[in-house]
């Protein structure tokens, strides 16, 4: 650098002067010779420290050139030196700080440079601006609903202090006696992380979240939280009827489209402790109802019925009352004696009238799961006064259309319709094998399509079967179509159904019964033989002896719409309606 003096003003300096000035120049050129009158400032990495996280101290000394620099902390009252180290030729340094886990409410930090000497230079000391950390305890806490439906997903919120973004999180379940890992995460911005968790099984389930030990800092977890998981609504309608013996068990069919089935348990009290009596799968042909057998006459039980879901979530118990079982005294009555071929009177076992004014729930079952007709025009099987009825000594079953639409699935019937239709059958109440078989039956006097009428037998699906229908077996005694009004049809389904109906062997098309009038259907039944008459007509004769026939069948009354030739086409007289007198049952 270059100094210039004007003329004027060497002339106007004396000599000592000048060299003051000369003096007082050069020292201004020695780099940071001089103390700067405002403290350097000070960083620090973050002023809020979990216990155990150390911390970055940051900052410049003020002055150029390498020298040494101290960190320091006040502790008690007085500064105390806690780490070294060397500035960088800028006057850069940096140090790692871990306060010490007392530090709650505050600790000072500083660092100082002491005098030094860098080269020719002496620097004078510098001391930074005091910034202040303190240490706090980590929190955790987590959010979750109290209560969640089984098979349902739930979010379930961590919240954890201070904020770390990125720390790793877990969500935990107890197991009844260790805590393991569900779900991991991480921390956001402001310190939460968000987990899904599927809850399948009813039951009370324990959650807790964690952070996990990072940086120094510990693995920090919340408090348990418990969660209700609901158990689906069990079955409606469940009630139980005592016989003799046994004890009928009925509940409304559930439309659950994740149904798998129904449990069914018995117990002493309706406190329980609970006993599975039987799982009843949704493959049966029947559901809502099922016989337990084998109870003490006089002595009272309970049952409960719960739903199983796909993945074999249960319902909650529906129980019934206490129902007591006791020895049936009821002596059938089957009308006049009557012989058989050989002589030997006929023993009735079962007689029915229809005389009240209702149907006795421990003999008969309406049928509900349950539809007949044509995939364009089908009825649903409901059990309603439109539908089931008995009075005036008379069972009737109807064919009704209705203005709001139902809906059911059955075979290949599935949807909604305009109609329903009453069945009603012996399910589990009572089955035979063998005997003599009758019934008096009136339908709609009509020629126009569209109406069916059966008296049938099935066979009791509590006796195992290797074989499926057809081969297993149907008996229709008389099964009647609307337009072919002078004819009953009975047909006999076992494994010649392959070859068709043959007339005189498993069918007839020559047996006599006009509607509109009563009609007697008669069936006797033996081992090697079964002869099915109308009006005291032999009309079908069977020989087969199939082993088809050879097991308990339970009987069964249906009004239907039509199908195939006979469907439904909109012109018969609806309500329609089948009257059956009575049935009659011997051995």
């Amino acid at each position: 650098m270059r100094y210039a003096f004007s003329g004027h003003l060497s002339g106007r300096l004396s000599g000592a002067a000048l060299v003051v000035c000369l003096i007082a120049g050069l020292v201004s050129l020695i780099p940071d010779a001089s103390y700067a009158a405002t403290a350097p400032a000070l960083k620090v990495s973050r002023t809020v420290v979990i216990a155990g996280e150390t911390v970055t101290v940051t900052g410049a000394s003020g002055t150029r050139g390498r020298r040494p620099v101290q960190l320091q902390h006040r502790d008690r009252g007085s500064w105390v030196r806690v780490a070294n180290a060397r500035t960088t030729r800028t006057g850069q340094f940096t140090f790692r700080y871990r306060p010490p886990a007392a530090a709650r409410t505050g600790i000072a930090l500083r660092v100082v440079a002491r005098k030094a000497k860098v080269g020719s230079h002496r620097l004078r000391a510098v001391v930074t601006r005091t910034r202040t950390v303190r240490t706090v305890a980590p929190t955790a806490r987590i959010e979750a609903p109290a209560s969640t439906p089984a098979k349902s997903t739930v979010a379930v919120a961590g919240t954890f202090g201070p904020a770390r973004p990125g720390r790793r999180t877990e969500l935990q379940g107890w197991d009844g006696t260790t805590w393991s890992r569900i779900a991991s995460g991480a921390q956001d911005g402001v310190g939460r992380s968000t987990f899904k968790v599927g809850l399948v099984q009813p039951g009370r389930r324990q959650l807790r979240v964690r952070t996990l030990a990072a940086g120094g800092a510990p693995t920090t977890a919340s408090a348990a939280r418990a969660i209700v998981v609901v158990p689906p609504p069990g079955p409606t309608g469940t009630a139980a009827l005592a016989a003799d013996g046994q004890a009928i068990v009925t509940w409304d069919p559930s439309d659950a489209v994740d149904l798998d089935g129904y449990n069914l348990y018995r117990a002493d009290s309706v406190a329980g402790p609970w006993t599975l009596v039987t799982k009843t799968p949704l493959d049966r042909r029947h559901e809502g109802t099922f016989t337990v057998g084998g109870l003490s006459n006089g002595t009272a039980y309970a049952f409960a019925v719960s739903t199983v879901r796909t993945g074999g979530v249960e319902s909650t118990r529906s129980v019934t009352g206490l129902v007591t079982p006791e020895a049936e005294v009821e002596v059938p009555q089957c009308g006049p004696e009557l012989l058989k071929v050989d002589g030997t009177p006929w023993v009735c076992t079962f007689g029915e009238d229809f005389d009240g004014t209702d149907y006795d729930p421990t003999r008969w079952y309406a049928q509900q799961i349950f539809a007949t007709g044509s995939p364009d025009t089908f009825a649903c099987y409901r059990d309603t006064p439109e539908t089931v009825s008995v009075g005036g000594g008379v069972l009737s079953l109807s064919v009704v259309r209705v203005e709001q639409p139902v809906s059911c699935t059955f075979a290949q019937f599935s949807g909604s319709t305009h109609f329903i239709a009453g069945s009603l059958m012996t399910y589990q109440r009572f089955t035979q094998q063998y005997g003599r078989i009758e019934a008096r039956i009136k339908t709609r006097a009509t020629e126009l399509p569209g109406l069916q009428e059966a008296f049938w037998m099935w066979p009791d699906d509590r006796v195992p079967s290797p074989d499926l229908w057809p081969v297993a077996g149907e008996m229709d005694i008389s099964e009647t179509y609307s337009n072919l009004p002078e004819l009953s049809i009975p047909f006999l389904h076992y494994r010649l159904d392959s070859e068709g109906g043959i007339h005189g062997v498993n069918t007839a098309y020559d047996c006599a019964a006009a509607r509109g009038v009563w009609n007697t259907y008669t069936m006797v039944w033996r081992a090697d033989w079964i002869g099915i008459y109308v009006n005291g007509t032999l009309c079908l004769s069977n020989t087969s002896g199939d082993s088809a026939f050879q097991k308990p069948y339970m009987f069964l009354f249906t009004a239907a719409l039509g199908a195939g030739t006979n469907a439904y086409d909109g012109r018969a007289p609806l309500p329609a309606t089948m009257q059956v007198d009575y049935l009659r049952v011997w051995k």
